[in-house]
């Protein structure tokens, strides 16, 4: 197999567009799974040999690729990972920025395994996170606590405040379903970034990410998706215009001050643009009490 090592990722930075004729295989491949297994085993100190079983089922399916849940079994504890196989541009934007990540650490990103482009496909071997999506957490009409939707958006914005200062590239597609809970749902990792664009200096674009983030606040703290969910005008100020606290926001008898305060300042109310994920984590003081 034509494969890139996850050493030679680095070529991809600065993110370039996907090839011509992308024509991305609709098959799961078992040889692909087989070879990602043997390197999981590898990164371990283990060999692949008759002793080692796995088995595979599908747990997420979008447009852009298919997540599989993959346990291998050898000789000490198993081993639980999610293979993502998607469209070789999906893989050229995520598989850098899930290793610039893994290199410095930064725990609010879903962490890589293996990356490789093979072929025309872009499969990614990524850390597997039981507690499912936040989606699935936030049954309709439900209502998370404070405290848990701010541990959980913190989460968010430092992982967002990474991909902006450090890779310059903006994620561009947050919501619920890709925000991911660990087994007991005490924090969260964002995940599929294969929509992840470099940012550009004369139209940056990095609002979208922190409008996304208030979004997710909101479904949390609401139980429900928020109106301004859809609102996508490219012009920020536009965007802006459409927020009103009192219709989208948690009535004041039901949230806490503090929450008032970081949805005002999330979605800029009173301010001409929208505050960076560094100018939120150090303004927001519901972030920054003992």
């Amino acid at each position: 197999m034509d494969t890139v090592s996850e050493e030679e990722i680095d070529l991809w930075l600065p993110l370039r567009p996907p090839p011509p004729n992308e024509s991305p295989s609709s098959s799961d491949d078992e040889e692909i799974i087989q070879e990602i297994v043997k390197e999981v085993l590898a990164i371990q100190g283990e060999q692949f040999t008759q002793d080692v079983h796995y088995s595979w089922e599908i747990v997420g399916e979008g447009r852009f690729g298919v997540c599989k849940k993959v346990i291998v079994t050898t000789n000490r504890d198993p081993v639980t990972v999610c293979i993502k196989t998607a469209k070789y541009s999906q893989g050229v934007n995520e598989i850098p920025v899930l290793q610039r990540a893994k290199e410095r650490n930064i725990t609010q990103i879903v962490g890589l395994h293996v990356g490789k482009l093979i072929g025309r496909k872009a499969v990614i071997c990524m850390e597997y996170m039981p507690g499912g999506t936040l989606k699935e957490y936030v049954k309709e009409g439900r209502r998370l606590s404070e405290e848990t939707c701010t541990a959980f958006g913190k989460d968010l914005f430092l992982a967002v405040k990474f991909l902006h200062e450090e890779v310059g590239v903006i994620h561009g597609d947050i919501h619920a379903s890709n925000v991911l809970l660990d087994e007991h749902r005490t924090y969260v990792k964002l995940a599929d970034l294969g929509s992840a664009q470099a940012i550009q200096e004369d139209r940056p674009r990095c609002f979208d990410d922190i409008w996304q983030i208030g979004c997710v606040l909101l479904f949390m703290l609401n139980g429900a998706t928020s109106l301004l969910f859809y609102e996508n005008d490219p012009d920020e100020e536009k965007r802006m215009e459409a927020v009103n606290p009192e219709e989208h926001f948690p009535p004041s008898r039901s949230a806490s001050r503090e929450v008032l305060k970081l949805l005002n300042l999330n979605f800029g109310v009173g301010r001409k643009q929208l505050p960076s994920a560094a100018e939120i984590l150090r303004d927001a003081t519901i972030f920054n009490q003992k």
